[in-house]
């Protein structure tokens, strides 16, 4: 199976799971609420950079990864342009290489860079990489 075919059935698979969930009443006025407050118009008029202004406030505001899931869904259930889907599902909010669509299906944290974890020289001489919610 070529990337492109496993692209599509991620999305789809995606949207259907966006459907199955249906959201609630109080789900679509805190999301209408949260993207009137960063000045993004509803899902079906938003543009490539509604869909950046969005991703920069994710980033910067580094909300969970839950909140993120159900924020796509919720864009997906209210039909997100074409443009502003491609722009949300393509983006690489953590740097990682990999895309939203990806870490959504994948389970993974779409702000933790999973491929690259940063390194930290120790005093030994040996690397140690660090991950999330490790203590050392």
């Amino acid at each position: 199976m070529d990337n492109q075919s496993s692209k599509e059935i991620a999305l789809k698979h995606l949207e259907k799971i966006a459907n199955i969930d249906g959201g609630s009443e109080r789900e679509d006025d805190f999301f209408v609420g949260f993207m009137k407050s960063l000045g993004v118009p509803k899902p079906s008029k938003m543009t490539e950079v509604d869909a950046e202004k969005l991703l920069g406030n994710l980033a910067t505001e580094k909300c969970s990864k839950e909140f993120v899931e159900s924020l796509v869904y919720w864009l997906l259930r209210q039909g997100i342009s074409p443009p502003a889907k491609e722009a949300i599902l393509e983006s690489d909010i953590d740097g990682d290489g990999v895309p939203l669509w990806r870490e959504l299906v994948d389970g993974s944290n779409p702000f933790v860079n999973d491929r690259n974890p940063p390194v930290i020289q120790s005093n030994f001489g040996k690397d140690i990489v660090r991950k999330e919610n490790l203590e050392l």
